[in-house]
């Protein structure tokens, strides 16, 4: 299965290459936390977007549902620029770029059982 995000991200006026990482949270019960999957690097408009995104749920997540129990679990990552956009449609490397921190609305995940 999947998860769908609906994000708005505001980027102000340049073009930016970011690389993010993120982690799939259970916060109810808490104290677990499973890493997600590798993102490429991304070239991100200048601006406002609305996007949506489709998170395949890790099978250690759906395996922690189906043994435990349904649970509520939120997607907690950042995002860092790692390049930026010239003027002339070329991206040029940036060192040092400050991580934006972001997460999800807290969701249940329930087991469902695959016919057999």
């Amino acid at each position: 299965g999947h998860v769908s995000v609906v994000a708005v991200k505001c980027r102000g006026d340049s073009v930016l290459q970011v690389e993010t990482v993120y982690a799939w949270h259970r916060i109810s019960p808490p104290g677990l936390a499973i890493a997600g999957d590798d993102i490429p690097a991304v070239i991100e408009p200048a601006g406002c977007t609305t996007t949506q995104y489709h998170n395949d749920i890790p099978v250690a997540v759906a395996d922690n549902v189906c043994t435990h129990g349904s649970s509520v679990w939120q997607l907690v990552g950042s995002e860092t620029p790692i390049g930026y956009g010239d003027g002339n449609g070329q991206i040029v490397a940036r060192a040092g770029g400050a991580s934006l921190g972001w997460e999800t609305a807290p969701f249940i995940l329930t087991c469902e059982e695959q016919p057999s």
